[in-house]
């Protein structure tokens, strides 16, 4: 698919839709900065489980995202209410800030205390 062909199948409202989700995105991104949060400060020495991996998977309108783990445990869940266009990309890059994290920190992964 050339530029042109995505540039007629992505409108102007789409296209709105994907910038604002990345620039909300990025404000998220800045406020659970490691120096922001309290829960990276604290060590992790409770559990060997980790996040190693992410698999996405586009059904209708719905993003459906899981989550795999070094001991074999996998988590469901999925994104819906945005365009499932950006979300896809966006959760692809949101892995990188909790890939080889331990998965049942979930204060450290909601960024709040």
């Amino acid at each position: 698919m050339n530029r042109t062909d995505l540039q007629r199948k992505l409108g102007r409202r789409e296209l709105l839709a994907g910038v604002g989700t990345a620039a909300a995105m990025a404000l998220v991104q800045n406020s659970v900065a490691d120096e922001n949060n309290p829960a990276t400060q604290v060590a992790d020495r409770s559990s060997s489980i980790r996040i190693t991996g992410m698999k996405l998977y586009w059904v209708g309108p719905v993003v459906y995202v899981k989550i795999e783990t070094n001991h074999g445990i996998s988590g469901w869940g999925d994104l819906k209410g945005v365009d499932p266009r950006p979300a896809k990309v966006l959760a692809q890059s949101l892995f990188e800030l909790i890939d080889g994290e331990n998965p049942t920190r979930i204060e450290r992964h909601n960024g709040c205390c």
